[in-house]
């Protein structure tokens, strides 16, 4: 079966994610906004920005890094995770989350996410993530 998507990396300030980050803050979700403005970490080893193609549209993103909240360098976060609203249940979402998990194999013992709502929840414990309310996330996965 062909993936649904193409997966490539992405800097945060490309301009390409301008139309994510206004659907993102039309439906409510300023986590991509805040992406822009505040130091994300994508630079540090281990970290990256994925983005998530239809065709030449840019259609989601996901991130992995340093858990910010941790000083352990061995626990990773995955964050701004967005998927347009047209593009989902289309396994966009799941294409991102299993690349970004093949990414932190062997650089993260642990990682955290923090779920935006309980729609996001379900997702991520699809994905092997367990509910766990700790400081700065709502989600935790080992190994």
């Amino acid at each position: 079966m062909p993936e649904p998507c193409r997966i490539t990396t992405l800097r945060p300030a490309d301009p390409a994610l301008d139309p994510l980050i206004e659907a993102s803050v039309a439906e409510g979700y300023r986590f991509l906004a805040r992406m822009r403005t505040g130091g994300t970490g994508f630079d540090a080893p281990g970290a990256v920005l994925l983005a998530a193609w239809s065709g030449a549209a840019l259609v989601g993103c996901g991130g992995l890094s340093v858990d910010p909240y941790l000083e352990d360098a061995r626990v990773g976060r995955m964050r701004h995770v967005y998927v347009l609203t047209e593009h989902r249940r289309a396994g966009i979402g799941t294409a991102l989350a299993k690349a970004l998990l093949r990414r932190a194999r062997g650089r993260f013992d642990v990682l955290r996410l923090r779920a935006a709502d309980a729609r996001a929840a379900s997702f991520w414990e699809g994905h092997g993530f367990a509910a766990r309310a700790e400081e700065g996330a709502t989600h935790r996965r080992v190994g």
